[in-house]
């Protein structure tokens, strides 16, 4: 069986650079073990990992050795990018960061930002999404607080642009992003937009609103 090339030092790394993220990856990949029954799984010693912990020179012999038997990749633990193994390739998806961007004079919308957020594939398979109908937005205000808090990293399915009851909208009213859930009302206009503040009027969607509907809200997460 070939070995995965991710798994091999890449070639002029400079190994020396980073100890400290060399570090802190080491802990994600130790996570609740104990630091000496993990060194004697590995078969290094414990010296060994706590120098690495401490962010102190780092021995590629060592490192060859908590790789092979974890099945991590060189890449990921040396510079932080890229996939930390195999397995997370199989069980996660990037999903793209997107941004409300001016695109030409007097026009907006959402484009992506080049980065992205990590999401486990079965989440997205449970939430009816795949990484080309999914985004990741922010918004700034805080009208829907406390459901959400301003900047907090939130999901939307871009192909679900048409309201249900009482689910919440990534919405662009008068050019402002922002997010609102879609209430059903009796009389001129169909459907209303409301934030969780009070004191936050309700907005009456109808032909003559400037408005662009960009997707439900499937997830939210909260920044501490």
């Amino acid at each position: 069986m070939s070995r995965d090339r991710s798994l091999v030092p890449p070639e002029n790394a400079k190994y020396s650079s980073d100890f400290k993220g060399i570090a802190e990856r080491l802990r994600s990949i130790i996570a609740g073990e104990n630091v000496i029954s993990f060194a004697q799984r590995v078969g290094v010693s414990r010296a060994s990992i706590y120098n690495i912990l401490d962010g102190k020179s780092v021995s590629l012999a060592i490192l060859s050795r908590v790789l092979d038997t974890t099945g991590y990749s060189w890449t990921w633990l040396i510079t932080g990018k890229g996939m930390p193994s195999t397995q997370w390739e199989e069980a996660t998806i990037l999903v793209p960061r997107l941004k409300y961007v001016e695109v030409e004079r007097g026009s907006r919308t959402l484009q992506p930002t080049g980065r992205h957020k990590l999401f486990e594939t079965e989440l997205l398979q449970e939430l009816g999404l795949s990484a080309d109908d999914a985004g990741v937005i922010s918004v700034s205000d805080a009208d829907m607080a406390p459901l959400m808090n301003p900047l907090d990293d939130v999901l939307i399915h871009l192909k679900e642009c048409s309201f249900s009851q009482d689910e919440l909208f990534v919405v662009a009213v008068e050019d402002q992003l922002t997010i609102r859930r879609a209430e059903r009302v009796t009389g001129e206009a169909s459907w209303i937009l409301t934030a969780e503040r009070r004191d936050v009027p309700a907005v009456a969607v109808s032909g003559n609103l400037p408005l662009q509907v960009y997707g439900r809200v499937r997830w939210i997460g909260h920044k501490l």
